[in-house]
């Protein structure tokens, strides 16, 4: 009988059994380069629900035990990349660029020119499209960002920004004080 396959024989994998517990249980690993190196594994919403059901099936099938109400999430010391970077994550791209507009705004220039004057004074190179589209990019940034509402968060569309600009519209507070991170952790050890 053929057994379904989460990868579809594209990619490969191997089955670690631990029988050195007293609940013998097995680990699935998968390589998410394919077997030719030309596509990667596309972790579909809930696979791992898929694998532990197939999982389930087999230990069912041959007799073996499983874990009938499995923990969602795990409790314990193990935290997802997320939680494990917490404050030191570093800024994004589009983070940086809304923290200099506020930056530039906070100045209250008198036009849109002089806005964009000030955002290429802080390294950014600005780049206006056809139709007076209007992009950002850093030094190091691969591609330009494009102030839009729909690229940068409610607030920082083009028509926004020029809202501002002339006072038909006010800079939030929550936006018109820059924010640090702060931290509190010393290294003590000597060197």
């Amino acid at each position: 009988m053929k057994r379904p396959c989460l990868t579809k024989g594209k990619h490969a994998f191997f089955v670690a059994t631990h029988i050195d517990r007293k609940h013998i249980h097995n680990h699935v690993y998968f390589n998410s380069t394919s077997l030719d190196c030309t596509r990667k594994f596309r972790n579909f919403w809930n696979s791992s629900f898929a694998l532990r059901r197939l999982s389930d099936r087999v230990c069912l099938e041959n007799g073996l035990s499983y874990i009938e109400h499995p923990k969602l999430r795990s409790k314990g010391q193990y935290k997802h990349y997320g939680e494990w970077l917490g404050d030191g994550k570093p800024l994004s791209w589009q983070e940086k660029l809304k923290t200099q507009i506020d930056a530039g705004l906070a100045e209250k220039p008198p036009d849109m020119a002089a806005f964009l004057q000030a955002m290429a004074a802080a390294g950014y190179e600005v780049k206006q499209g056809r139709g007076g589209a209007i992009s950002f990019r850093a030094e190091e940034q691969e591609r330009f960002t494009r102030l839009r509402a729909s690229t940068l968060g409610e607030g920082y569309g083009q028509e926004d920004i020029q809202a501002i600009i002339e006072g038909r519209a006010v800079l939030p507070e929550s936006r018109s004080k820059p924010t640090r991170k702060v931290n509190l952790i010393i290294d003590i050890q000597p060197a």
